[in-house]
């Protein structure tokens, strides 16, 4: 009778246990682009099971080109994307529903590319050149207008896409905008084509975060310990790439198996100049955040402020 007691105990403890163990929490995390060497830190943290240890099961998704992020974070369709920071602070003057849950690069990215044969110096020899590039692009928008107000004539050319690296070598076109010194830069040098680069913040383009993390208050108000965990998730998905670079790449390439062996091959030089650029930690730095912000309003890039208060409510660091 005992040894029955005795055993019946230990079925109910185990019983117990089980069921404390919740399964992780299933997120779709949407990619602001195509799979490049700035998203290793999460293909790395989904590998090696850094978001499961926060009990996140994340599943990564990503269209061709840029989505339609805002919508598909509203639609439920995602629960969380990789999007950049002037398009959030518009956003937020749409829409109450968008939070901000972490930050991923907190310095810029995008720029000019252009062919070192090109002789662009400054923002004066911009004059009679070819852009290519997304025309509608906050940033774009303002500085193209920027351009026509210093008196530089210049043509708009078709909306950027997979025959940029053509347009560029042929000249078709003589600049990129709307491109990243890191990734589109990188994949252009390895055509054998010299290239250079001039930041947005020639035209006094302030600081901004690159690429942040948004999800909606909708998908966050049963889960209050959900965005701590995750901020906890990525700070150590970009602390491991970062010991572990050559191993957090390969991580990258097993989730990634239809890259070319070309791709690969300029992607992971891409990726030895991207590891030192992600967020140190999970702060907002919320003096960027006010300074771009007053810098949107005063371009007229926004018509109206953005409740940053309630769009930065998890910055760990207030």
């Amino acid at each position: 009778m005992k040894r029955f007691f005795c055993l019946a105990l230990l079925c109910l403890m185990l019983l117990i246990t089980c069921c404390s163990k919740q399964s992780p929490k299933k997120v779709k995390l949407l990619l602001d682009w195509q799979p490049n060497p700035l998203h290793v830190p999460i293909f790395a943290g989904k590998y090696s099971g850094i978001f499961k240890k926060y009990g996140i099961n994340i599943v990564i998704t990503h269209g061709k080109l840029m989505p339609d992020t805002i919508n598909s974070l509203l639609s439920k369709e995602n629960d969380i994307a990789i999007y950049y920071m002037p398009h959030t602070i518009r956003a937020a003057t749409l829409t109450d529903k968008l939070k901000v849950v972490g930050t991923f690069v907190q310095c810029p990215l995008n720029g000019f590319l252009f062919l070192e044969s090109s002789k662009i110096y400054d923002l004066l020899d911009f004059h009679m050149k070819t852009f290519y590039g997304p025309t509608q692009g906050l940033l774009e928008k303002y500085i193209k207008s920027a351009l026509t107000n210093s008196g530089i004539k210049f043509t708009n050319s078709t909306n950027l896409d997979c025959n940029f690296i053509e347009s560029l070598l042929n000249k078709t076109v003589d600049v990129l905008t709307g491109v990243f010194w890191n990734i589109e830069g990188e994949q252009l040098s390895s055509t054998g084509a010299k290239i250079s680069y001039l930041p947005y913040s020639i035209f006094n383009v302030p600081d901004y975060h690159e690429l942040i993390f948004i999800s909606t208050k909708d998908f966050l108000k049963n889960d209050k310990t959900f965005v701590k965990n995750f901020q906890r998730a990525i700070n150590e998905c970009i602390y491991f790439s970062k010991e572990n670079p050559d191993l957090s790449f390969d991580y990258y390439i097993a989730l990634n198996s239809y890259k070319s062996l070309k791709d690969i091959e300029w992607e992971r030089l891409s990726w030895k100049k991207t590891i030192n650029l992600f967020s140190l930690n999970q702060n907002f730095q919320r003096e960027t955040w006010d300074t771009f912000h007053e810098w949107m309003i005063d371009n007229q890039i926004i018509s109206k402020e953005a409740d940053l208060n309630k769009l930065l409510k998890y910055n760990p660091q207030k």
